[in-house]
């Protein structure tokens, strides 16, 4: 009611009232503008609603979802400007979130040891995930994960990455007690293996 007083007052006059308002503190992944503290009716009666999250409220970095009756939704990633106090605009949220996640993925030490496996065995390599953790120790001196259990569920997490950046294939096999076997091949490789298997089957 109060909201919708103060939007009629605005549209009478043709002015801009900004109204600050806080969110409420449990997250909303898939819609932000469901974090607005109070009831639907603020959201329903403003003409238009803008919601910043942080993903930490240390990050110099947020997103600024917006939506209203006479804009179409977007959103913008924003940095904070410590020497001039203002949010500067980085572009598109999405876009950034994904250029942002393809660094984190160029910068993986071991996404830098799987490569180099791959490398030099001609295209595909296997092994358990104990190996792949002396491997990057050795290969690209620095920390890979802390334990092997750690290093097959961060491959699992890389799988659809590898496969669209590098073109990298990734299966896991299951040798009864023996633990997994980790299978990295390039999709090229695959094919050719597809083929020649598919070929050998029909000799036989």
């Amino acid at each position: 009611k109060d909201v919708g007083a103060l939007q009629r007052f605005a549209s009478e006059r043709n002015i801009c009232i900004v109204l600050v308002h806080h969110l409420r503190k449990l997250k909303d992944e898939n819609d932000p503008f469901s974090q607005i503290s109070g009831t639907n009716g603020i959201l329903g009666a403003a003409d238009t609603a803008l919601v910043m999250n942080r993903t930490r409220r240390s990050d110099d970095t947020t997103n600024l979802s917006v939506t209203g009756r006479d804009v179409e939704s977007f959103e913008l990633a924003l940095q904070f400007d410590k020497a001039l106090c203002r949010w500067q605009n980085l572009g598109d949220a999405e876009a950034r979130a994904r250029e942002q996640a393809r660094k984190e993925y160029e910068n993986s030490a071991l996404v830098q040891t799987i490569r180099k496996l791959v490398e030099r065995n001609h295209g595909s390599w296997s092994g358990t995930a104990k190996e792949i953790l002396e491997a990057g120790k050795l290969l690209t001196r620095r920390f890979i994960a802390e334990s092997p259990k750690d290093v097959a569920l961060r491959v699992k997490k890389l799988e659809n990455e590898m496969r669209e950046f590098d073109g990298i294939v990734y299966e896991r096999v299951k040798r009864g007690t023996s633990g997994a076997l980790h299978y990295f091949c390039k999709e090229n490789m695959q094919a050719q293996n597809e083929v020649q298997l598919d070929v050998s089957k029909q000799v036989a």
